[in-house]
This record gives C-alpha cells, structure tokens and sequence, in this order.
C-alpha cells in the first residue's frame, strides 16, 4: 500500500458503527494491511453521537485522525456526517451520507432543520469533495450499516481494503452481507 487511508465512521450509538469498524478493520488485517481504529462515543447513551477512526497503512500507530486529513467520512446519520466532513474531510475527499434525515435534539426544539445540513454539503462541493447520498431507510439494525458500506466502496474504489475481504469478514452473517452488495449495486 504506498500512502496512508484515513477514514472516518461518525453515527449515533446503537446503529453498529463500532461493529463496522471492526468489521473493516479485520478485513485490512486480513488483506496484510496496518490498521488501527478507535471509536469515541461522544455520548454514553444509546442514540448518542459516536466516530470511528480507521487509519490504514500508516506506519506505527495512528488512533486519531487529524483535523483536514480524513481521505472520506461514511455518515450513517446525515447532520452528523456532514458535521464532521466540515472538520475533519480533506480537499476532494469524499464524503457519503444517508440521506434520511435524523432530527437532531435542536433541531425537534425548533421545530426545523438545522441549515448546516445543506449549507456545509455545498461547502464540500466547493473543495472539491465527491458527495454521495444514498436512501437506506428501509433497512433495518446493522444492515443499514453494511449498505451504506456498499456505497461507499462502489463510490470509492481506491479504498485500500477489497470488497472482497469485507464479504469474506461477513461470511457467516447472512443479512449483513445481503446488504453489502445491495449498496454495492446501488447508483452513486
């Protein structure tokens, strides 16, 4: 592998973004790839926010993403990704998201949504970024995960980690490697 991948998972406690990661990370350990990955819950409880760090192919170890290095950010809840794309998603990264619209509490308060949603897509249009969206709302518990994961490797094909090492790291969980290669055939 020549240059270090920095992804980042960023998406509220319960959806199985700590599951992803680790699924993507024994996958790079099985295709002989250097990982390290850290999730920080920002929150304790279910619903919370929650980010994932997966550094792929740096030498030594790299828990945390620095601020503007992040090769592409994989937004299971929208404002969420977008968020942290604005922070932490370098110049013509990319960045998807699930297009379904979680309220966040400020946003059930007023009554409204937030206009960063918009707001800071368009700024990462503006950098260059590839922004993808995908609708998995009908797709229920860590399968919603696995298919936005779909979408992000047909969306990013210079991902380190194959599609085929992740099927091989899904192989005994039916649902959730259904759901892979449905977002794989999704249209990005």
């Amino acid at each position: 592998m020549g240059k270090p991948f920095y992804l980042r998972i960023c998406g509220v406690g319960g959806q199985g973004s700590v599951h992803l990661a680790g699924t993507l990370a024994a996958a790079a350990v099985r295709e002989g790839i250097s990982v390290s990955v850290i999730d920080r819950p920002r929150s304790a409880m279910r619903l919370g926010p929650i980010t994932c760090d997966l550094c792929l192919g740096q030498e030594g170890f790299a828990p945390f993403i620095v601020p503007g290095e992040a090769d592409a950010v994989l937004g299971q809840e929208p404002l969420d990704g977008v968020l942290n794309a604005a922070y932490y998603l370098k110049k013509g990264g990319t960045l998807v998201l699930q297009s379904e619209a979680t309220p966040s509490i400020g946003e059930a308060v007023a009554c409204g949504m937030d206009e960063r949603r918009t707001a800071w897509k368009e700024k990462m249009l503006r950098w260059g970024c590839q922004v993808v969206e995908a609708d998995a709302s009908a797709i229920t518990g860590t399968g919603r995960n696995y298919y936005m994961l779909g979408v992000f490797l047909r969306a990013c094909p210079w991902f380190p980690i194959s599609a085929a090492a992740v099927e091989e790291e899904l192989a005994g969980q039916a649902k959730n490697l259904q759901c892979l290669r449905e977002g794989m055939r999704a249209a990005v």
